[in-house]
C-alpha cells in the first residue's frame, strides 16, 4: 500500500477566544447579559462551524477586530492509502 493522497480535514479552534475572556475577566453571565446566545458559546467549546456573521457577533460582544482573537484554523493533513 502506498500513501498517494492527502486528506486536509480543517478544524476551528476557539482557544484565542477563552484566552481573551480569560484577560478581560468575563464570565459565562456575563457575556450571555452582552447578547451572547448560550447556544453560541457551546458550539465554540465544542470546536463547532460557526458561520462569519456569528464570529463577527461574538468580535463585536468582546469588542475586538481581529478575527484571530477569536478563532484560528488548523488544518490537519493525513495520508490516504491505496
Amino acid at each position: 500500500m502506498n500513501n498517494t493522497d492527502t486528506l486536509n480535514e480543517v478544524c476551528l479552534d476557539y482557544s484565542p477566544f477563552f484566552q481573551l475572556m480569560e484577560e478581560k475577566g468575563l464570565t459565562y453571565r456575563e457575556l450571555r447579559a452582552r447578547g451572547l446566545s448560550p447556544m453560541l458559546m457551546k458550539r465554540m467549546r465544542e470546536g463547532k462551524n460557526m458561520t462569519i456573521a456569528m464570529v463577527g457577533r461574538v468580535m463585536k460582544i468582546m469588542g475586538v477586530r481581529d478575527v484571530k482573537q477569536i478563532v484560528r484554523m488548523v488544518i490537519n493533513h493525513r495520508m490516504t492509502k491505496q
